[in-house]
């Protein structure tokens, strides 16, 4: 599977056959929700890209969560995004995922303070206090906006080693079948003698 190229079912893409969304276990309806956003917006360029254009936050319900995020990274779906080594992708994907809503969430808190600030500017009978209140009010949930985006920015995915056994086995287990090696690879060298 490619994030950026499956579709929902199998597909044939130049001398690859791609694994459709709708072929991976567990991932369900949110492979709809990715082509509408891919197609919509344009290719994903990168996890941080994917993670802030399709996690959820309160109020923005997505199908895509968590849960469908690891699967699609276990799946091999974000290989490109990490040169094939998932393990860097699994290992940090949660905490991305948390300052990428909280960021959501302080940029909307801002929106509705702001507004909240104009609506008191406009009031004939508004004091001062009340007033500055509302904008110390306004710049608390900017500097806590700005403070998630800075996160987000320097966010990085640390490569790590990772289990090839474990990793073809996840492959076969949501895909039924086993994509970047063979589980008796290892076992090469060995099988050539005899």
């Amino acid at each position: 599977p490619d994030i950026n190229r499956s579709s929902d079912e199998f597909i044939n893409f130049g001398d690859t056959v791609l694994f459709g969304f709708g072929n991976i276990k567990g991932v369900g309806i949110a492979g709809k929700e990715i082509m509408e956003r891919r197609e919509r917006d344009g290719a994903f360029h990168s996890m941080k890209d994917f993670v802030d254009r399709c996690v959820s936050y309160s109020g923005n319900p997505s199908s895509i969560d968590k849960s469908v995020i690891n699967t699609l990274i276990e799946a091999g779906a974000f290989d490109a995004f990490c040169h094939g080594n998932r393990q860097s992708l699994l290992n940090s994907i949660e905490e991305l995922i948390q300052i990428t809503k909280k960021y959501k969430e302080q940029k909307v808190k801002v929106m509705c303070r702001k507004q909240e600030a104009e609506a008191l500017e406009t009031a004939d009978d508004i004091d001062d206090k009340t007033l500055k209140k509302a904008m110390n009010s306004v710049k608390s949930a900017e500097n806590a906006m700005q403070k998630y985006k800075a996160l987000f920015d320097e966010y990085v995915f640390l490569v790590v080693p990772e289990d090839a056994k474990d990793k073809l086995n996840r492959e076969y287990e949501l895909l039924g079948a086993y994509i970047t090696g063979n589980p008796l690879d290892e076992y090469e060298e060995s099988m050539r003698e005899v």
